[in-house]
């Protein structure tokens, strides 16, 4: 009975040793190995061209999509771009994380949605993002109050007209008039001494965005006049408006161009 045991045992060890035939699969710890291929959880063979998108030495912020089969050794392409810094720009201008490409837009367009009133069609009075409370501290070490002369198409044909004493033309070429107020108060450089009325041509009016701004160190004014005027009291804490104004006319007909920000001061 013993000798049939052992040869039992030797009968089925080399059946166990064998080399598995073309197509058997045998399961080893986390993977499985088949005759000719093998896939593992840990590591994969992949026969055929390897990609030829951007590699990636980093962490991507973005998506790397490779297309093609890599299996079939059909050559794949990656649709995606990845830097080592984890930026990744989208050629589909679908990236959270990137910047998009085909807009052709390197900064804000130039709009009049929103601004103020303006009967001299295409031109506008807007002001940026910034900040609209101050307190009087910091009113009186002084403030920025930005804005801009917008226009959406040359105009031919426009005479503006000052409305201060001794004031030049704005960045666009019109005169522009700036005046804080409110409650009693006011401030503007309304009176800047003797001088002659403008005598200007008309001009066209040149397509584009012409940012400005108006300096404040949170007091009443009227301006220097001719004889040195001194800057009166402070603002009170309160709200008030900024207006920033143009005048003129254009083909006979007059115009103004008015836009408006609400301010606030505390204590």
């Amino acid at each position: 009975m013993r000798r049939a045991r052992l040869l039992g045992l030797g009968l089925l060890y080399p059946i166990a040793c064998a080399d598995p035939a073309p197509g058997e699969t045998t399961t080893t710890g986390s993977g499985s190995t088949t005759a000719g291929s093998s896939s593992s959880s840990d590591a994969t063979a992949t026969t055929g061209t390897p990609t030829t998108g951007t590699p990636t030495t980093g962490t991507s912020g973005g998506s790397n999509t490779a297309t093609g089969d890599e299996s079939s050794g059909a050559a794949a392409t990656s649709t995606g771009a990845t830097t080592s810094t984890g930026a990744a720009t989208s050629t589909g201008g679908d990236s959270s994380t990137g910047t998009s490409e085909g807009s052709g837009e390197t900064g804000v367009a130039p709009s009049c949605d929103g601004a103020g009133p303006s009967n001299l069609e295409g031109v506008c009075i807007v002001f940026p993002a910034q900040p609209d409370s101050f307190t009087l501290a910091e009113a009186k070490a002084g403030v920025e109050l930005k804005y801009a002369v917008v226009v959406l198409a040359d105009v031919p044909g426009v005479e503006t007209e000052s409305i201060n004493t001794c004031d030049e033309p704005g960045p666009s070429g019109l005169f522009v008039g700036e005046r804080i107020e409110g409650d009693g108060q006011a401030y503007c450089l309304c009176d800047q001494g003797k001088c002659p009325n403008p005598d200007l041509p008309p001009f066209t009016l040149v397509a584009g965005t012409y940012p400005d701004s108006l300096p404040w160190d949170g007091v009443n004014w009227f301006g220097p006049s001719d004889f040195n005027n001194p800057k009166g009291p402070p603002f009170p804490p309160g709200t008030y408006a900024v207006q920033i104004r143009a005048i003129g006319q254009r083909e006979g007909q007059p115009f103004e161009v008015l836009g408006e920000l609400p301010i606030t001061l505390t204590p």
